[in-house]
């Protein structure tokens, strides 16, 4: 695995930088600037994040090569299978949000059914400055309410519940396979 080579004395050709596709040229002091600007730079323009780091580290291999050294893989951070469809449900809802949301009263009903749901699955995924974002759109779509603890992502309808009880239309919302069946007293 490649990782940046904090021991050379020599910077990047112009300085730490790195070409954002279909964007602008992201520069900064230091490589990390750099990987925070864009992920910045992602975050704020609804971009999936991917992983900056690598994708900065795979440009300096290919044109600064003495930025980069190999490295032993130690451990890999990856955010897990539902953090990845919890930010692209926000990034698109974000785009185009519900034109009405239910009362709280309403919502309360429904997220009973999701507490008690085998499909509600935890939040598993690593806090990062992308998840904090996709946390904080969330509480917006969803008008400030407070939820109670335990709603996470449904499994079924590939939503997060914390928004998507306050969805007035919420099978419009959903992802849910037709084929793929219910489960017993499921509100949508």
């Amino acid at each position: 695995m490649l990782v940046i080579n904090r021991n050379q004395q020599r910077l990047p050709i112009g300085g730490h930088h790195f070409p954002e596709n279909n964007g602008p040229v992201i520069r900064g002091e230091t490589f990390d600037e750099v990987e925070d600007k864009l992920s910045k730079y992602r975050i704020n323009n609804g971009l999936p994040l991917g992983n900056p780091a690598s994708e900065i580290i795979a440009y300096y291999a290919r044109n600064f090569p003495w930025m980069v050294t190999l490295a032993d893989d130690k451990e890999s951070k990856k955010q897990s299978s539902n953090y990845l469809r919890f930010s692209h449900w926000i990034r698109t809802v974000w785009k185009n949000p519900p034109r009405k949301l239910i009362h709280q009263k309403e919502a309360e009903a429904r997220w009973a059914a999701c507490l008690k749901c085998p499909r509600n699955q935890k939040k598993d995924w690593q806090t990062t400055g992308e998840a904090a974002e996709m946390e904080r759109r969330s509480f917006m779509l969803r008008c400030g309410i407070d939820i109670p603890q335990g709603l996470g992502f449904c499994s079924c309808h590939k939503a997060p519940l914390e928004v998507f009880v306050f969805v007035e239309n919420a099978d419009s919302f959903s992802a849910k396979k037709d084929e793929e069946p219910k489960q017993p007293g499921c509100w949508v």
